[in-house]
């Protein structure tokens, strides 16, 4: 008897379990599943969140650039552009902290005007390249070709006589009659954009100048093919954290390169570009008489106006000393 009723009982619960699992089976119809469910939330919760720029980064010495939706951090010291995802305080400062030491302990009034700074050196850079009623694709077009007869050495005029014409052979192919005709690269319209772009390129290297503690200069007179005297100055600076070298300018000289003329074409372009003499810690010069006289010569007249500035005599100019 007892026997029976185990039996009866364990058969009375596999069906009522049955009817249960015919139940959830019927509800579950029509519906996405437990997985399906944690898919799509998974999903959504990977999404990119586009993170917002807050005034309180000015602190840190950051402002932004670029789409309103996707901001970048954008760096008023070093001007790096950074991702959207640096957009957080802790990596801000960390950046303030590893590349700007000297300036973590800066007022937000000083990284105010660096912004200001900033913004009128982006407005600048805006309105030198593009001109006001000209296509600016066209004229975006026109600089990179100039770019590249700059690069190649090639003379201006290559641009009107064999550039433009195949252009606008590739263009009336692809593109039609009316899209050729936008883009100028005449022997002048060439020489605009490459002075145009030599002259932002210096104002670019003239800023982070300005920006560093500490610079170095190596000069050197020359003649061209021309036999025309001619200076060139090579600088190098500290730029977000690392030394860089640049070539600074080239200027002609008069005949007679004494000590006084070359410092006269060095000091002027200082003077005019707004470069505080006294973070010059070095010249490089070889070992003429015009460079390091004692009274007369070129270090001589920095190390008055630059009393840190130490005097190296360039190693190639040694080996070559040497090898005679």
């Amino acid at each position: 008897m007892d026997r029976w009723l185990k039996t009866g009982s364990v058969k009375r619960k596999a069906e009522e379990t049955s009817n249960v699992s015919d139940e959830v089976n019927i509800e579950s119809q029509g519906r996405p599943s437990l997985q399906q469910d944690l898919a799509q939330h998974s999903g959504t919760s990977c999404a990119k969140v586009k993170r917002k720029y807050h005034s309180d980064y000015i602190k840190f010495g950051f402002f932004w650039t670029g789409d309103a939706e996707d901001p970048k951090p954008h760096c008023v010291l070093c001007y790096d552009i950074l991702a959207n995802e640096a957009m957080k305080p802790a990596k801000l400062k960390r950046h303030l902290e590893t590349k700007h030491k000297d300036y973590i302990c800066k007022p937000v009034a000083f990284f105010e005007r660096k912004c200001e700074e900033l913004e009128r050196h982006m407005r600048k850079e805006a309105t030198h390249f593009f001109v006001p009623g000209e296509n600016a694709k066209a004229t975006e077009a026109s600089y990179k070709v100039s770019l590249l007869i700059a690069k190649a050495g090639k003379p201006h005029s290559i641009g009107e006589t064999l550039v433009k014409p195949a252009a606008k052979v590739m263009a009336n192919i692809i593109l039609g009659e009316k899209a050729s005709d936008e883009l100028t690269l005449s022997n002048d319209t060439v020489q605009r954009r490459i002075t145009s772009m030599a002259e932002n390129v210096q104002d670019q290297l003239v800023t982070r100048l300005r920006q560093s503690h500490l610079f170095s200069l190596q000069l050197d007179e020359s003649t061209d093919i021309g036999n025309e005297a001619i200076l060139l100055c090579f600088v190098r600076y500290i730029h977000a954290g690392a030394v860089v070298d640049d070539f600074l300018f080239c200027q002609s000289l008069p005949t007679n390169t004494t000590g006084e003329a070359i410092f006269e074409s060095l000091n002027t372009f200082i003077v005019q570009n707004n470069i505080d003499w006294k973070r010059c810690v070095g010249v490089c010069t070889d070992g003429a008489a015009a460079m390091t006289a004692k009274h007369k010569g070129l270090v001589a007249r920095v190390r008055a106006v630059a009393p840190s500035a130490a005097s190296t005599h360039c190693c190639i100019h040694r080996e070559q000393l040497a090898s005679l």
